[in-house]
């Protein structure tokens, strides 16, 4: 059961991109922000670009990202608004190493 409330909106992709604040890794850049007046729970999107590979590729990453974010929100739930984008050495990478740079960077 999802954890959080996925963005949906390319508006609401766009003014956390302008207005997040960034922080890159190897795999990973993400924009986080406070939770708005109205969000009961996290608020995320996760991007994952035709240069990170094909459809199944693409497709796995996300799953990945999805499942590391259900896990963690179930330990801590935050209430913020998250926009994770993947960046094509993603697709390579193990779901642990995965798993241990995304946990890090939501602190």
């Amino acid at each position: 059961m999802r954890r959080y409330v996925s963005l949906r909106r390319r508006n609401e992709f766009a003014r956390l991109r302008q207005r997040g604040r960034r922080q890159a890794s190897p795999n990973l850049t993400l924009f986080t922000a406070p939770a708005a007046p109205g969000d009961q729970a996290a608020v995320v999107g996760i991007t994952v670009g035709g240069s990170v590979g094909a459809a199944v590729v693409r497709n796995l990453v996300r799953r990945r990202l999805a499942g590391i974010l259900d896990e963690h929100f179930s330990a801590r739930p935050q209430r913020m608004r998250l926009l994770i984008i993947a960046r094509p050495r993603a697709a390579g990478t193990p779901y642990a190493e995965l798993r241990e740079e995304l946990v890090r960077a939501l602190g």
